[in-house]
């Protein structure tokens, strides 16, 4: 069977913001904007602020993408999957896939960018504090329990990538473990 195209359904940059974990107001950029396009390159994509370089950024995790399959499950969970938002603190928002369909070293060739799957998002304080006025779940147990952690990727071919471009996924190492649940 011939996998979907993928496509970029969303774009989404991160501006510096404080954010209330507990009762300590953290930076955080995990509030993103939507955009039509961004230059994305092995730093990330331009103009997308990362506060928390320790855990965030950096050439592994260049970017976060984060499927539409992905989001539709938490709907069940009350928690939106529309595309004015970056609801998990993905950069990118892509139909044509899951999560559970992708192992480090896979690339995804969207437009002219390539892209190399390195690692599974783990959740944090400070994306439960975000979502906090959508979800009254305990996020992160959820997040844990659904096993749709999105996917962090690294740049192979850096490039233009804009809403509506459409690739295919290159599978890589058919032994490589796949992301743990």
């Amino acid at each position: 069977m011939t996998p979907s195209p993928l496509r970029v359904l969303a774009l989404f940059l991160g501006e510096v913001s404080l954010i209330q974990v507990g009762a300590k107001a953290s930076r955080s950029g995990i509030h993103k904007r939507p955009v039509p396009e961004a230059w994305l390159d092995a730093t990330g994509l331009r103009g997308d602020q990362v506060v928390n370089k320790r855990y965030h950024g950096g050439p592994d995790q260049a970017a976060y993408l984060y499927p539409q399959p992905d989001a539709l499950a938490w709907e069940t969970h009350g928690l939106p999957a529309d595309l004015g938002r970056s609801y998990w603190g993905e950069n990118v928002r892509l139909d044509g896939l899951s999560s559970a369909d992708i192992r480090p070293g896979d690339r995804l060739h969207l437009g002219k960018v390539v892209l190399e799957a390195t690692a599974p998002r783990l959740p944090c304080a400070v994306a439960a504090a975000y979502l906090s006025d959508v979800y009254g779940g305990p996020f992160v147990k959820d997040f844990y329990a659904l096993g749709r952690p999105g996917i962090y990727v690294r740049v192979l071919q850096p490039g233009l990538l804009r809403v509506g471009d459409v690739g295919e996924l290159e599978p890589g190492d058919p032994q490589a473990p796949p992301w743990p649940n």
